[in-house]
């Protein structure tokens, strides 16, 4: 008999290996009360297994899977768990017992939390041999409450309840059992305590169990009950990367249990932190829906983790909150049916639907009130065009996308929207042009500001864009510049080299007009540089003769830093300007001549 048990084991441990579903436990059927041993594996995530979780399989939503070796080369437990999104912790066991009655037993199982602190949980074993055969029913529920702030709590608290053995096939005097208890956390789980108290069959029991962690990867453990003969049971556990490692020695018995954990998968809070990526990543794209079934999967996960409860929950209230505007704005556009203003009331389900593309009931409302809406589709298109004439093109655009919305084939329509789109092409590449002079000046301050224009107008502008991100790049370029400029007018200055340190002074100005360094060099050399103003006079006339507009204005306006109430310099900007807009106004001709040839 004990062959063929074995054989049947030995086949379940694969399959449960191929299926990539598993977790093991040490523990007998009386584990959370007469045997620590598996306390590492009941209680290293959360307290709230300590009654003998009812699923008897712990609560980590790790896929695990284990043996429990009760003597030499016999395989006396092989126990599975796999968590499922949305419904909890599905396990199954297989557990033989080598007592003076061989006993074997089958138990599935579901548990799952609920709220914050809480878990419960049904299971049902099926016995065969032993004193009892036959179904059995359990169920029970904890709940886990914070004494104190749970950023900085030393102390936990967890209570709660089960019962067991309910038969529901076979003898009816298979002993209900109603237990009792609490856990205690010490310090960040340090230091566990759990006290416990069964009543079976009109008799009490007591247990009570301790967990020691000296280290992270270490667990000491102890148990006493007064429930079985053998009281004293004593354990050591090691956890590793993916594994654990218990012993668990009984002194009345002299024996020793071992038992081995195997983690496949990801961890819980790595399974976590990818449902909340997702979860962003989705609210980011307006997929509130879908935000809100990721925030909720991570913190299913992890249930203790506050930023995934108040993500989830936030989530959930601006949905709640949209569809309260949603069903206003329902409300607000049968009311306009109602009275006859079908246009008005087809915007009105349009923008419902932007807000939730897949509310049924707006779209089947507009569809049925796209053939009511002829006439004021016309006195909108007027409205439009009377828009168009006087200037206001944006709320001329917009009147005439919403009639292409409801009218896909309104030709008047589609052919003011092109007529814009052509007006705001003209209009952007003038800006452009215009933007380019500039450039091509070297005068980046006028050519931004016209390129900023041109992308407002005409935000796929792909050539202005391009000029941008250069301009960006040489302003960076010349704050490295500046700084490196002033470093060496500062060491001029110091070697009394006055004219090359006032040259550098004013060409940091040209770059950052508003440097206080700068400034203050200017203002500390100009008494000892009178005859600069001429030099840099001589040098602006020359480049303005060369046509080299930026040159002569940034030479010219050296003297107005150094001298700002110098008649010859101003006198020199306004020629300076009335040449760039000659030059800049033959430029925007040829462009044109370009453009219509």
């Amino acid at each position: 008999m004990r062959k063929y048990s074995f054989i049947r084991m030995v086949f379940l441990f694969f399959f449960l290996i191929f299926q990539g579903k598993g977790i093991a436990q040490q523990t007998n059927y009386d584990a959370a009360t007469t045997s620590l041993g598996g306390f590492l594996n009941v209680f290293s995530e959360r307290p709230s297994g300590f009654l003998s979780n009812p699923a008897n399989l712990g609560l980590n939503a790790w896929y695990r899977f284990g043996i429990h070796i009760d003597a030499p080369y016999h395989f006396n437990q092989i126990i599975g768990n796999l968590f499922v999104p949305k419904i909890g912790h599905i396990g199954m066991a297989l557990i033989q017992s080598n007592n003076e009655i061989p006993e074997q037993n089958f138990y599935t199982g579901l548990s799952r939390t609920f709220g914050r602190y809480g878990t419960w949980g049904m299971r049902l074993d099926y016995r065969k041999g032993g004193d009892t055969e036959g179904l059995l029913f359990s169920g029970g529920m904890t709940y886990r409450i914070l004494e104190f702030d749970p950023a900085n709590t030393p102390l936990k608290f967890g209570v709660g309840t089960q019962f067991s053995n309910i038969s529901l096939s076979g003898p009816k005097d298979a002993g209900v059992i109603w237990g009792g208890g609490a856990v205690i956390s010490i310090n960040q789980n340090f230091l566990k305590l759990y006290p416990n108290m069964l009543i079976e069959n009109k008799k009490g029991y007591w247990a009570f169990g301790a967990a020691f962690l000296p280290l992270e990867q270490v667990s000491l453990n102890m148990s006493i009950s007064s429930r079985t003969k053998n009281r004293i049971r004593v354990g050591l556990s090691f956890r590793m990367d993916r594994a654990f490692a218990d012993l668990v020695y009984i002194p009345d018995q002299k024996r020793l249990q071992a038992s081995f954990t195997f983690l496949l998968g990801k961890s819980p809070e790595e399974k976590a932190q990818d449902y909340f990526n997702a979860g962003k990543k989705a609210l980011e794209d307006r997929k509130l829906a879908r935000a809100r079934e990721d925030f909720r999967r991570a913190w299913c996960y992890i249930p203790e983790n506050n930023f995934y409860r108040k993500s989830y929950k936030l989530v959930s209230r601006k949905i709640k909150s949209e569809q309260e505007h949603i069903d206003s704005w329902m409300q607000e556009a049968e009311n306009l049916e109602q009275r006859g203003y079908y246009f008005i009331a087809a915007m009105r389900y349009l923008d419902i639907l932007n807000q939730n593309p897949d509310y049924r009931a707006a779209k089947v409302r507009l569809r049925a009130l796209r053939p009511l809406v002829g006439n004021d589709v016309n006195r909108t298109l007027k409205k439009g065009e009377e828009y168009l004439k006087k200037g206001r093109i944006d709320v001329a655009e917009k009147i005439f996308k919403k009639i292409l919305l409801l009218d896909k084939h309104n030709q008047k329509a589609r052919q003011a929207l092109e007529k814009i789109a052509e007006d705001k092409r003209k209009a952007a590449e003038e800006y452009f042009y215009r933007g380019l002079g500039y450039y091509s000046q070297r005068n980046l301050i006028r050519a931004k500001q016209e390129f900023k224009k041109a992308l407002e107008i005409y935000p796929h502008y792909q050539e202005v864009k391009i000029y941008l991100d250069e301009i960006h790049k040489k302003n960076r370029q010349k704050s490295v510049w500046a700084d490196s400029l002033l470093n060496r007018a500062h060491a001029l200055e110091a070697k009394n080299s006055y004219a090359g340190a006032l040259d550098d002074y004013i060409r940091v100005l040209d770059w950052e007009a508003d440097n206080p360094a700068a400034k203050e060099g200017v203002k500390r050399l100009n008494k000892f540089l009178k005859n600069r103003n001429s030099v840099y006079l001589k040098k602006s006339r020359a480049a303005l003769r060369k046509k080299d507009f930026a040159t002569a204005e940034r030479y010219a306006k050296r003297v107005l830093r150094i001298s700002p109430k110098n008649r010859s310099a101003r006198r020199l900007r306004n020629q300076i300007a009335q040449a760039r807009t000659i030059m800049f106004n033959e430029f925007v001709d040829q462009a044109e001549a370009f453009l219509q040839a």
